[in-house]
């Protein structure tokens, strides 16, 4: 029997499965903070040079005597962050300075590099990373590259995430990596220097999205195929994201913020003990006493019963046992060790995982580029955060409503594409500085197709791929997203070399990423591949051929399973009524199990 009957016997989407999609959203939900808080750790913060002699002045006064002014690519005018007028003003009376003409005084004059430090707007940001550690003008690159840094530790926990849940286990990854999180998010908020900063901030990365694909990986394995689209971890991570405008918005201070986002995950910490680890993994491994246990006490918590004894060797057998495709068996025999090399050994897998890896690629580095780069936008950092979240949430609504009905591949290929265009539009209003807030509204059009991209990729390529590399799929698809994300936080910064250069870039790529995702078949109600022969058949005459047998037998032994159970039932309220009728009973069990053991060895 198929782990996909067993779940249905189960309940595919019953109390246990609400609990475990709650629980896991909570766990998943510091990723949402984390990998946005860049926003504010690094927040801007308009800054000047520091001018001794006149401190005792406003700063609005300090820029208007001291700062040149330049004119930016959109046409308006704005301070220099990094020169200022060299000039001994401490000759100058404060009357005089209170009169400042800007053309007598400053005429003629060459502005100079600051020599004396900065003075830091704090209006809006009390404390980040540039008015700790001076950050701007010939450093200003250090800035980003917290970013960078950041999404290359989510990189790095991408490829562990599926290394290590494969081998030792979903529950024991999420067990270690929410412990990193933890030490590594707190320890940041203390750091004496920016080296060791961008040293927490990678660690945080890595095992913030290790636990957020563990966790996806385990919702979709113990729920029935009907039900994964719906059942998204992206509503917990977009509401994380908002729940970060708000803590971010009180604490305007980057280390203490650091400790708020840090201290919540020893709540979810608390509970992860006592959750199971997921049985089809456990079968994946031939622990199949062990899964029936966790199976049997889902079934009960669902309100359902399985039967006595369940045949998991549909999901162990080798491929020359199953009799399936013309692979040489080794290539599958141990499919419980399945490695990022088995993605690239045949021909079909190969193509669907390097279409699937650009499509993780492109949707990364546009929805990275949007979120990364929101403080750009017309508006408060705080509310264009916040608007971003419920983007994300509006894209998670409209998944679970069509992914059911439509399909996973063309909603995904019109997310893209939507995005694309999204992107390009902005492109003739970005030198109106009339029109930012359409340029904010067409951003987050754009936004909203990566963020439906985000939604769909995570259940299609968890569908697409056998259980044995279903984890070293996601990790390492969402790891090879993780190098344009490094990306995105730089591509932004190329509005200062050509102002469209970024949507450009997105527009684009967005586009043909729409346009593969065609290419790849659909996996809407389909049984999840449990072997590399399955995924290599995957979406082929042959594989439905396969499957529907398959089905037709499964639905005889569920039949009989039933019959078995319900022979149970009738059978102890007989041992009540006495022990004629019980021997009664144990002769009609013996011929049942004799029957069904006849009817399986002719199957």
């Amino acid at each position: 029997m198929k782990f996909d009957d067993v779940i249905e016997l189960v309940g595919p989407f019953g109390a246990y499965q609400w609990a475990l999609f709650f629980l896991l959203g909570l766990g998943a939900m510091p990723n949402g903070w984390q990998s946005m808080a860049n926003n504010y750790l690094v927040g801007k913060q308009k800054h000047w040079c520091s001018i001794p002699a006149l401190g005792n002045l406003s700063h609005s006064l300090q820029k208007h005597i001291s700062i040149p002014l330049d004119q930016k690519q959109d046409g308006s005018f704005e301070y220099n962050s990094c020169k200022y007028y060299n000039i001994s003003y401490e000759n100058f009376s404060r009357d005089e300075l209170l009169g400042w003409n800007r053309s007598v005084q400053l005429g003629g004059l060459i502005p100079v590099d600051c020599n004396n430090g900065w003075v830091y707007d704090r209006s809006l940001h009390y404390s980040t990373v540039l008015s700790k550690w001076d950050t701007v003008c010939d450093r200003q690159y250090l800035g980003p590259l917290v970013s960078t840094i950041y999404i290359g530790g989510m990189l790095v926990g991408s490829l562990l995430a599926g290394l290590v849940s494969d081998r030792f286990g979903r529950h024991k990854g999420m067990i270690l990596f929410m412990f990193t999180e933890f030490v590594f998010a707190l320890a940041g908020a203390f750091m004496p220097t920016y080296a060791l900063f961008c040293v927490c901030r990678f660690g945080v990365g890595a095992s913030t999205l290790a636990v957020y694909i563990i966790s996806f990986v385990t919702l979709m394995e113990n729920i029935g195929p009907k039900y994964r689209s719906k059942a998204h971890l992206s509503v917990f991570f977009a509401s994380g994201f908002g729940i970060l405008s708000l803590y971010a918005f009180v604490v305007r201070d980057f280390q203490k913020l650091q400790i708020v986002m840090a201290v919540p995950r020893v709540v979810f910490f608390s509970y992860i003990w006592i959750m199971p680890e997921s049985p089809r993994w456990l079968v994946s491994q031939g622990r199949t006493e062990e899964a029936m246990i966790i199976l049997r006490r889902m079934a009960e918590i669902n309100g359902n019963t399985l039967p006595e004894k369940i045949d998991f060797s549909e999901d162990v057998k080798t491929d020359d046992e199953k009799d399936i495709g013309e692979m040489e068996p080794e290539q599958d025999a141990d499919r419980s060790k399945g490695t990022i090399v088995d993605l690239f050994r045949t021909p079909n897998i190969r193509k669907r995982f390097i279409i699937m890896a650009f499509i993780w690629i492109v949707t990364s580095m546009v929805y990275y580029g949007f979120a990364l780069n929101s403080g750009n936008l017309a508006g408060i950092v705080f509310l264009n955060t916040l608007i971003s979240a419920m983007t994300d949430i509006l894209a998670w609504v409209i998944c679970i409503n069509i992914l059911g009905i439509i399909g996973r591949k063309i909603p995904l290929g019109v997310s893209l594409i939507t995005g694309g265009i999204g992107c390009l539009i902005t492109i003739p209003f970005l030198y109106r500085l009339d029109l930012k807030v359409v340029v904010t509204v067409l951003s987050l059009i754009g936004k909203l197709g990566a963020a439906a991209s985000f939604q769909i990729i995570y259940t299609f390529t968890a569908e697409l791929f056998p259980t044995g590399i279903r984890s070293a799929a996601m990790g390492t698809a969402s790891m090879s997203s993780r190098v344009s994300s490094m990306a995105a936080a730089q591509i932004g910064q190329l509005d200062k070399v050509f102002l469209p250069l970024p949507s450009i870039i997105f527009g684009t790529c967005s586009l043909v990423a729409g346009l593969l995702a065609f290419l790849l078949p659909e996996t809407l109600n389909q049984m999840l591949p449990q072997t590399i022969a399955d995924g290599e058949l995957f979406g082929t005459k042959q594989y439905n051929k396969i499957k529907e047998d398959t089905m037709d037998k499964n639905e005889k032994e569920r039949e009989m399973d039933k019959e078995h159970i319900k022979s149970a039932e009738n059978g102890k309220m007989h041992i009540e009524n006495g022990g004629e009728t019980n021997h009664a009973f144990q002769h009609e069990t013996l011929s049942v199990n004799k029957s069904q053991t006849f009817d399986q060895t002719c199957l």
